[in-house]
């Protein structure tokens, strides 16, 4: 008889009526009886994840039975251990025959699972362990209290990684077999990363003669005053021509017989020429824009013009030709 079978019959004897009445959850309840049908299909793993979730909604010392002999099937030794303790304990008071039983199956798994155990064991030598040392085994993080204790380890892939700032990380990866394997990792010391080269001081630059010169300002641009202040003159006709059709609308509401044709054209009137108001305030203000953005363009001119005017200077009796050049840079 295949050792799972009498951990499930003992199941049943618990829990055929416990998990019912104690589940605080449907949800508890349809994760658990799902993972008794994968179980059944031989997908053991699929089956580990039901239970799990099953116990995370409404944690039971039965259903965590189920799940620690699905890890022992889906050789996990070292969580199916884990969790066949916490059953043992759990158990130590049984308040019926069908606790007492469990307690004893539990120790009994136990005892049979410690010597198939991996173990592994992570050190890292005490003058190596830098300020702000972290550590993680497959990004789960270590306790440094746990450096250099031999741990039981499920079998697998793992990579150990120890950070610290101001250092370079240093990662080991290794291999643990599933059954009976015992590694040792000795992590290596970190390697300071190099400093940060320091921005270059300006102040002696400075005293060394070392000048910055700034881009010059671009000049303003007419073309772009001519383009603003065309708009603005585009939305004066545009609103003085909505301010007409409002005019005469409004004209013709008074001659309309019927009442409601009357209404309705006088409210179109006054709906236009408030329109064409808000129109015009955009169009003086583009117009304004544009007049400020002209005078600025032609006093940038004035300022950065330059003037060549010939030059004749008579001294002692003697003429002198040149030219003079006038103006501000």
């Amino acid at each position: 008889m295949p050792r799972s079978l009498p951990c499930f019959l003992l199941l049943l004897a618990v829990t055929s009526t416990a998990h019912a009445q104690s589940a605080a959850s449907a949800e508890a309840d349809a994760l658990f009886d799902q993972g008794r049908t994968l179980i059944k299909q031989k997908k053991i793993a699929e089956a580990c994840t039901a239970y799990e979730g099953s116990q995370r909604v409404s944690p039971l010392v039965q259903t965590q039975v189920a799940l620690a002999d699905c890890r022992e099937q889906n050789k996990q030794l070292a969580t199916a251990y884990g969790l066949w303790r916490d059953v043992e304990r759990q158990t130590r008071a049984p308040i019926d025959d069908g606790m007492k039983k469990l307690n004893a199956f539990a120790a009994d798994r136990v005892k049979a699972l410690e010597p198939r155990l991996s173990k592994l064991t992570i050190d890292m030598a005490a003058a190596d362990r830098v300020a702000g040392l972290a550590i993680t085994r497959n990004t789960a993080p270590l306790d440094q209290i746990l450096l250099g204790q031999q741990l039981p380890i499920d079998g697998g892939s793992y990579t150990i990684v120890a950070r610290a700032p101001g250092y370079r990380e240093a990662s080991v990866t290794i291999v643990v077999e599933l059954e009976r394997d015992t590694k040792v990792v000795h992590l290596p010391p970190l390697d300071p990363l190099p400093a940060e080269v320091a921005p270059p001081n300006t102040t002696t630059a400075a005293a060394l003669g070392a000048r910055a010169v700034a881009a010059p300002e671009p000049p303003p641009s007419k073309m772009l005053s001519f383009v603003v202040g065309g708009a603005g003159v585009a939305l004066l006709g545009g609103a003085l021509g909505l301010d007409l059709w409002a005019r005469s609308q409004y004209d013709d509401s008074k001659r309309e017989p019927d009442d409601f044709r009357q209404e309705d054209m006088w409210q179109g009137a006054k709906t236009k020429r408030f329109v064409a108001q808000g129109v015009a305030i955009a169009g003086l203000a583009a117009v304004g824009v544009g007049a400020w953005l002209f005078v600025r363009a032609r006093s940038y001119e004035k300022q950065h013009a330059i003037d060549i005017a010939p030059s004749v200077d008579a001294h002692d009796g003697e003429s002198r030709a040149g030219i003079v050049v006038l103006g501000s840079f």
